[in-house]
């Protein structure tokens, strides 16, 4: 094992590294006329920055797997945990062919990664990323443009989700590091009805449980707050013995109903509040069914 390697690709015509463990490799100053071929090579932490649009080969890239025994190997050690495993800065992987590689390193960087119009089959990527959120974001999009180019919708949709989790986050921190005021009034506003509802309704899209869930606990919520306001005019009411009556749960369940129930109208401030609510949610659940029924 190699405990530590350097390489400068500035000036390489071609770099071929094969059959190769390294503690640490780092690759940087690549640019389009180098090429980089990497082949049968395991990592304890790889570093990669500074490639811009260099030939790049990458065939059974991965980190130690569980069945290197390293245990009476004195050249080998461990890094700082707080080193990320996986270091990529600056790295354009357009011209590359990725292939049988395993990044699926939590402990992760991908900042100003393009790697959408690569070559990939058959490699894992990082769901982790220890960064800026919005630097995630970015990764996380190349890498869901990626997917969705090669038509595998289950890990489009899963990076897809990381991306938009990065997003909120990134969001927040940025409504939080405004000056008070009535503009950060605003854009907490802004930040309520474009950020943390879809999140919190379905988290954009991605969950089709959430939907449901709040709709039914918002339906059940506005069948209590018609009892306890209308309970005797709608003739019904709380009964520890009595049979259960479901006539006002069928009346509700969907928004498009009459606006009277037994012959009498709804408190209108309850039945607006609850279409409104009904109808956000439904859309969610169409939307996230969506995703689901590509997904599969």
């Amino acid at each position: 094992i190699i405990k530590e390697a350097s390489i400068s690709v500035e000036g390489v015509k071609v770099l071929q590294i094969g059959s190769s463990n390294f503690g640490k490799l780092k690759l940087f100053n690549a640019t389009v006329s180098n090429s980089i071929e990497l082949t049968n090579v395991n990592f304890e932490t790889l570093s990669i920055s500074d490639f811009a649009n260099p030939t790049i080969t990458f065939n059974e890239v991965r980190y130690f797997p569980k069945d290197i025994d390293m245990s009476n190997v004195s050249a080998f050690y461990r890094f700082n945990e707080d080193t990320p495993r996986l270091f990529f800065d600056s790295v354009d992987f357009s011209f590359s062919t990725i292939m049988n590689c395993d990044f699926s390193l939590n402990e992760s960087v991908l900042k100003e990664v393009f790697i959408e119009k690569a070559k990939v089959l058959n490699t894992q990527w990082p769901k982790k990323l220890i960064h800026k959120h919005s630097v995630n974001q970015s990764a996380f999009r190349q890498l869901k443009t990626l997917y969705q180019r090669q038509g595998n919708f289950r890990l489009q949709l899963d990076y897809y989700a990381l991306e938009m989790h990065s997003f909120k986050l990134a969001e927040r921190d940025r409504v939080k590091s405004l000056n008070g005021g009535i503009n950060k009034a605003k854009e907490w506003v802004d930040y309520f009805l474009k950020v943390f509802l879809p999140y919190h309704a379905s988290s954009f899209g991605v969950l089709s449980w959430k939907p449901l869930v709040w709709y039914f606990f918002f339906l059940l919520i506005s069948i209590n707050a018609f009892i306890f306001m209308q309970g005797k005019d709608l003739g019904i009411e709380y009964s520890l013995t009595g049979e259960l009556d479901f006539s006002l749960f069928w009346h509700l369940i969907i928004p498009v109903h009459s606006r009277e129930f037994n012959g009498v109208l709804l408190n209108p401030g309850i039945d607006v509040t609850w279409r409104i609510i009904a109808s956000f949610l439904l859309y969610h659940l169409i939307v996230s069914s969506r995703k689901l029924l590509q997904e599969r």
